[in-house]
């Protein structure tokens, strides 16, 4: 497809991780609210689970953005010959992998609610002193993006969101910078966040419904050949690199995907593309 396509893919998973990263942080801030509100011997964990219900639909409805792909997935194969507009083929298949997409996300986030109630329960036990369980707390959940007070670290962690922000990215550098925030917080567990999961989650569900919604419509139109296409920057793996821009038939692409290469994800080659954190996808050819 066009870099005007490749350029979306980017600007949805970009939007999507901004605007969830955001409720993250609010439901962060909600969850230390109720932990103060809380009686002393009392369970919070129904107002926690009730939180992230609340904040895990709020995420999903970030994912909405992504038919913004299929759209212009559609123009530019009927630009190119293959199909006239948007059939109800198109469109029913754009309303479940939405609806899949978004349960996608919900369920990343509800799950955690497990382990967050876990860590209150544990700290009620054991006499913990509130204010390390809320640094705790934060770190379950936004992890080294964690709210801080601390001058010295929100100056780390603006420059950490900038760094990751860019595609060309010296991957040393943000692993260097995690490490300088990590070490400015103790006995904070920031590992293994929320914040990352959802992340991850956003990037992989956007390219499955791209990359899903580009193949079925393709097949329905009776395409044999395609082009592989997406965003190549210092992220992308060398396999994907070296094949992006190959004209390839569907019994090509098959024969290919039976090679090994770092990354690789077992699936339809067409949705899962070079494999893991991959944002390249199949274009259709006329």
């Amino acid at each position: 497809m066009s870099k005007s396509h490749n350029a979306l893919i980017d600007e949805v998973i970009s939007t999507a991780q901004n605007n969830t990263a955001d409720n993250l942080s609010a439901l962060e801030e909600r969850i230390v609210e109720i932990l103060a509100s809380t009686p002393e011997g009392t369970n919070p964990r129904p107002q926690i689970v009730q939180a992230y219900e609340q904040y895990a639909e709020l995420s999903a409805q970030e994912l909405n953005t992504v038919t913004d792909l299929s759209a212009n997935t559609v123009a530019e194969q009927t630009a190119a010959g293959i199909g006239a507009g948007t059939s109800p083929e198109d469109e029913d298949a754009e309303r479940i992998m939405l609806e899949d997409s978004k349960g996608t996300v919900r369920q990343s986030i509800l799950q955690h609610a497990e382990i967050v109630a876990g860590v209150v329960a544990v700290a009620a036990v054991t006499g913990e002193a509130p204010t390390l369980t809320n640094q705790r707390v934060r770190g379950a959940i936004s992890g080294v993006m964690m709210r801080t007070s601390n001058r010295d670290t929100s100056k780390l962690q603006t420059q950490l969101r900038r760094l990751r922000s860019n595609p060309n990215a010296d991957t040393v550098e943000i692993r260097g910078l995690t490490q300088k925030i990590r070490a400015n917080l103790p006995n904070v567990e920031t590992r293994g966040a929320l914040l990352d999961t959802v992340n991850n989650t956003v990037e992989k569900v956007t390219m499955n419904f791209n990359n899903t919604f580009t193949k079925s419509r393709a097949e329905r139109e009776g395409v044999t050949k395609y082009i592989y296409d997406g965003t190549t920057d210092g992220r992308s793996r060398p396999w994907c690199a070296q094949l992006a821009g190959s004209e390839l038939t569907k019994e090509e692409i098959e024969e290919l995907w039976e090679e090994d290469w770092s990354g690789k994800e077992e699936g339809d080659p067409f949705v899962v593309a070079g494999g893991y954190n991959c944002r390249h996808y199949f274009e259709a050819l006329e």
